[in-house]
């Protein structure tokens, strides 16, 4: 292209300028004869496209210099923990980031291709500017997949908190567990509680100014009691 060498591709392709919009009824016949063709066509062959070529690479390589300057190259090696940026945030109760995933690896276009806690791959993939660094260490932390909240009440460990009764995915009930809410990676599940919660509470109740399910998971935690006495909870995850 032009910004490349500084030269249009009429004149590169015929070897001479493009003719204005003028009228040249009576201008004299210039027309070269077929010796002065071949001259030209060896000069535009031994000099004009070597040069073009040189000033195009050239050009190319500043280019290139001043894009790696600003852009930074696979930011996120494979095996980093990275938080994604969730573009649609619902409300106050979803978080901004979810995570954390692993990244597997880095595709030729620049996205990244993750997978969860479970190792299961994550199907879509996510730019660099939808990635957050993990700082933490997750290595050795067992991580499982919650199918749904069932129920919740007064954090025994932490005043003014609340726990919630897990149901993991492909576990039994006997196996459901207490958790504080700093536990989970992902919290959409616990908005979903509290909006069924509080839609149990307006099928169950003839008052009309109900509460909404965010004041609900606030009221639970100023009613959560001081806790007697520390225990450990059963799935640190």
């Amino acid at each position: 292209t032009v910004h490349l060498h500084n030269s249009s591709p009429f004149s590169l392709f015929f070897a001479r300028k493009a003719n204005g919009f003028s009228n040249y009824t009576n201008e004299e016949d210039n027309t070269m004869s077929q010796e002065e063709l071949l001259k030209r066509l060896e000069y535009m062959t031994t000099v004009v496209f070597p040069t073009v070529r040189e000033r195009s690479k050239i050009t190319q390589a500043r280019m290139i210099k001043r894009f790696n300057a600003t852009v930074l190259h696979n930011e996120f090696p494979d095996g980093t923990m990275v938080m994604t940026l969730d573009p649609i945030k619902g409300n106050k109760l979803s978080p901004r980031y979810e995570g954390p995933y692993m990244v597997i690896k880095r595709t030729s276009h620049g996205s990244y291709i993750l997978k969860d806690g479970t190792g299961e791959v994550l199907k879509r993939h996510y730019a660099p500017s939808q990635l957050k660094l993990v700082l933490d260490d997750f290595e050795d932390t067992s991580t499982y997949e919650v199918e749904r909240i069932v129920n919740h009440r007064p954090s025994r460990v932490t005043p003014n908190t609340v726990e919630y009764s897990v149901k993991w995915k492909n576990y039994p009930s006997s196996k459901n567990t207490w958790e504080p809410e700093e536990h989970f990676i992902e919290r959409q599940c616990i908005a979903d509680y509290w909006a069924e919660h509080h839609a149990k509470q307006i099928n169950t109740s003839h008052n009309s100014a109900a509460t909404s399910p965010k004041e609900d998971k606030r009221k639970a935690e100023r009613d959560a009691v001081r806790p007697t006495k520390k225990r450990n909870i059963s799935r640190d995850n």
